[in-house]
């Protein structure tokens, strides 16, 4: 009975939306009176273990088969404690690599745990993924960086992860993830503590607890900086964001250490204390990069006073603690991991900011969004997976000077809404602005929306401070209930962000009304507001009109073509296109589509059915320099297409499942070929549907 009542909660989904509702019904309450402290202080601890408990999944955490339900995530804490404690032999494009070479040797050695890998992520790019004849020499020569020490360590580490961490097909699937990411000054303290805190029986059950202990403390610092109804708040708020936070990262090792610096910072900055709240922010930058967004943020305003009055105590101050930190993780990582460290991270940070997993928010997921994207799985596939990323890479720069006017513009209105605010409030919605202006952050980082509610919520003295803390619940409730009527990923990323930027602009505005930087009378402000928010618009509507109008069949891209020409087309689809170019086909299946194609154009285009039982018949116009031959095709099935011209056999071109992506295939046209062309195309797979071909021969 108690379990089925258990059960019955859980998958009840709008208990969160409560939990956050009470939670933001105290605040409200607390925020318009004043007499009722120790009543809203209860209330709001009542809320707080209720936020606890849906963001640890209902007290459930993770559950791991036979030993039972643990605050352990197997699969991010191999990547954070193993990804530190051994970056200074595999770096960071080799991980996975040692990884591989270590646990089959395991399995060499205990048969119980024997296991074979035939496929994994290559780390050296953020969307291919290599074979087993290919990583195996790149495994050894991964194991050859560790001395015979460290490689008894790190089996040791494995074997005994083997042993807690599901089966061998949950390895496969953890070597196909993205690997360690975060830079080597966050080495510096994760490697100190996975070095000196062993993996085994002792300590592997609360090893994942230590982010709850850093949490613990951040929210003290925020109770003794703003008091503990804010502080308690930022329990309802922190992790129960849309996207729930503790399935990726809770239970995890050191994960959250960027948030508690930010909560010292945040706290400091509310209590004036300048040195500390600098160091915080530069240790939290450090750390994982990003919350540079908030360093900035904060001393938008000290900066602003320094301009204004000649004042430069706070900023000094700050700036000499941020800049401290910084230089104290980012010189001991060059001691302990060296300049090439860096070097790697950068290449490896690169790649995987230009690849669009579904989890990913921002900007560059509004301006990039069609519907053709929508229902794709972006965390899989040899060859969809990387297609896809490459089409909406294309469609990102494509209106490059268009986007890049319009990040300026809303950042400029972002930080001229806070010139005058409080550097705390200053520092959390700059650099939440910044942070999807500039930047793609994955949506477990929305953690550190509990701190800025905290914030939010306890600057309750300023005119239309409860009108910014409303705007703020709007749109987190907005947010939570949001996947309940947008299942498709990719739409909720869409959906996420554009809330995201509104709110940040929204809050922005508010400030700069409360407190505007420049004297203006009310109409001439309003009419600055108009015309920031119009300019907004406009970049929008061209930056849609460069890439999205619907294309026609004939369309070939520009990528394609390059210098040569187009010298003949035959349409499928088309019948006076089939006419002119004597075209047969077995069965007449015609099946209009319209998709995205690998280079991110829309393309409405008719397609016909050549299947494997049959061949599709036609003629193209002589082509006495040679040229190429280009299909349009969506195949569903893996096989070859086959093609023959004046009955000479070309090279069989393969064929990949693509099904929601329009490709082109490219076989080369001989030079020696005389005449007009009579082509005949075949398939081994099922079959593969063809929309359009081209003759394209040199000028």
């Amino acid at each position: 009975m108690i379990q089925h009542l258990i059960d019955t909660i859980r998958a009840w989904p709008w208990l969160l939306l409560t939990t956050v509702g009470l939670g933001m019904a105290v605040a409200l309450s607390w925020s318009f009176l004043r007499r009722a402290e120790t009543v809203h202080r209860a209330a709001m601890v009542v809320c707080a273990i209720l936020g606890v408990w849906t963001f640890t999944l209902f007290g459930q955490f993770h559950d791991h088969g036979q030993f039972g339900h643990q605050n352990l995530h197997a699969h991010d804490f191999y990547h954070y404690y193993f990804g530190s404690k051994y970056l200074p032999e595999w770096g960071y494009e080799g991980m996975y690599l040692a990884t591989v070479a270590a646990l089959e040797e395991v399995g060499r050695e205990e048969p119980s745990k024997a296991i074979r890998f035939e496929r994994i992520r290559d780390l050296r790019e953020g969307s291919h993924f290599l074979y087993r004849d290919e990583f195996m020499p790149l495994a050894e020569e991964a194991k050859a960086r560790f001395s015979p020490e460290r490689w008894r360590a790190l089996k040791k580490d494995l074997s005994f992860m083997r042993d807690k961490a599901m089966d061998a097909g949950w390895w496969k699937n953890v070597l196909l993830d993205a690997g360690f990411n975060p830079p080597p000054s966050y080495a510096v303290i994760g490697g100190a503590v996975s070095n000196h805190l062993p993996f085994n029986e002792h300590t592997w059950k609360w090893l994942g607890g230590l982010d709850f202990l850093l949490i613990a403390l951040g929210v003290l610092a925020i109770g003794y900086a703003v008091g503990p109804v804010p502080a308690l708040f930022t329990l309802v708020i922190l992790g129960n964001a849309p996207i729930t936070t503790y399935n990726w990262t809770g239970g995890s090792f050191l994960r959250q250490i960027w948030l508690f610096f930010l909560m010292i910072g945040m706290a400091s900055l509310a209590r004036r204390r300048w040195y500390t709240a600098g160091a915080a922010l530069g240790a939290s930058t450090a750390v994982v990069i990003f919350p540079g967004c908030f360093l900035f943020g904060a001393m938008v305003p000290l900066f602003y006073r320094y301009y204004r009055t000649g004042s430069r105590i706070a900023l000094t101050r700050f700036a000499v603690g941020a800049a401290s930190a910084l230089l104290v993780l980012i010189g001991l990582s060059l001691v302990f991991y060296g300049a090439h460290s860096w070097l790697e991270w950068k290449q490896r940070i690169g790649a995987h900011d230009v690849t669009f997993f579904t989890n990913h928010l921002g900007i560059k997921k509004i301006i990039t969004f069609t519907p053709e994207a929508c229902a794709q799985n972006f965390g899989a596939g040899d060859t969809l997976f990387p297609e896809w990323n490459g089409a909406l890479l294309y469609r990102l720069h494509r209106a490059g000077w268009a986007d890049l006017l319009l990040v300026a513009v809303l950042s400029i209105w972002t930080i001229g809404g806070n010139l005058r605010a409080r550097p705390v409030e200053a520092s959390l919605i700059i650099g939440s602005g910044l942070l999807v202006f500039w930047t793609m952050p994955a949506s477990y980082y929305t953690i550190y929306v509990g701190v800025f509610a905290a914030f939010i919520l306890a600057n309750r003295n300023r005119p239309l401070a409860r009108t910014r803390f409303v705007v703020f619940c709007v749109a987190l409730v907005a947010a939570i209930i949001m996947p309940h009527y947008a299942g498709d990923l990719i739409v909720q990323s869409f959906l996420l962000s554009a809330g995201w930027i509104l709110a940040i602009i929204v809050l922005s505005t508010l400030r700069w009304l409360e407190r505007p930087a420049l004297a203006l009378p009310p109409k001439q402000q309003n009419i600055l507001i108009a015309s920031a928010a119009a300019t907004v618009a406009v970049l929008l509507l061209i930056g849609i009109a460069i890439r999205d109008p619907l294309h026609d069949a004939d369309f070939l891209p520009p990528e394609i073509v390059k210098h040569d020409r187009v010298a003949d087309i035959v349409d499928l689809g088309s019948a006076d296109s089939e006419k002119a170019h004597q075209l047969e086909i077995p069965e007449a299946m015609r099946v209009p589509r319209q998709m995205m194609d690998t280079y991110g154009y829309r393309v409405k285009d008719e397609c016909g059915i050549v299947r494997k039982t049959g061949a599709l018949n036609y003629d193209f116009a002589p082509a006495p320099k040679g040229g190429r031959l280009i299909v349009r095709t969506d195949s569903f099935y893996k096989g070859d297409l086959l093609t023959t011209i004046n009955g000479r056999s070309l090279p069989a071109i393969h064929l990949e499942p693509r099904q929601t992506l329009m490709a082109y295939l490219e076989i080369p046209v001989p030079a020696d070929i005389e005449g007009p062309l009579h082509v005949q195309q075949a398939t081994t797979a099922s079959d593969v549907g063809i929309f359009t071909e081209w003759l394209v021969t040199p000028n």
